[in-house]
């Protein structure tokens, strides 16, 4: 039971951000710690997530110590369609900014929205800098 327990509260530990996709669409996401710079990294290292479901991104760093390697104290997350992502190269998905949604998240920000980033925003978002704003 002690082994249990301690395995719990090392998951609760390990996991920073919560991704939830609220749309009827799959999607897809990327972080880059890089900001004000929002292109799209070289390499396509997006994540997919379902709908309707959350995408866990963590790791054993803890989140200050996460938002200490950005450039800005700013993550910023991009979220692209699957139809982007199937029918379009890399490069001419960076090259075009073929992006469905960026937030641009500081530490602040994500502590005001419990380190969960939704799409579609939520109300609760509506102070986190977006693009494209509509």
């Amino acid at each position: 039971m002690i082994t249990l327990l301690s395995c719990e509260d090392l998951v609760e530990q390990t996991y920073k951000f919560n991704i939830r996709n609220e749309s009827d669409f799959e999607l897809y996401f990327t972080m880059d710690y890089k900001y004000p710079d929002t292109t799209l990294s070289a390499e396509n290292t997006t994540n997919r997530i379902l709908p309707m479901s959350t995408f866990r991104l963590g790791g054993f760093r803890t989140q200050d110590k996460i938002f200490d390697e950005s450039v800005n104290d700013t993550l910023s997350f991009f979220f692209l369609t699957k139809e982007t992502i199937e029918n379009n190269e890399w490069y001419e998905i960076r090259s075009n900014y073929l992006i469905l949604k960026r937030f641009d998240v500081s530490y602040d920000d994500f502590q005001s929205i419990d380190f969960e980033i939704v799409y579609p925003p939520t109300i609760e978002m509506e102070n986190i800098r977006m693009y494209p704003t509509e």
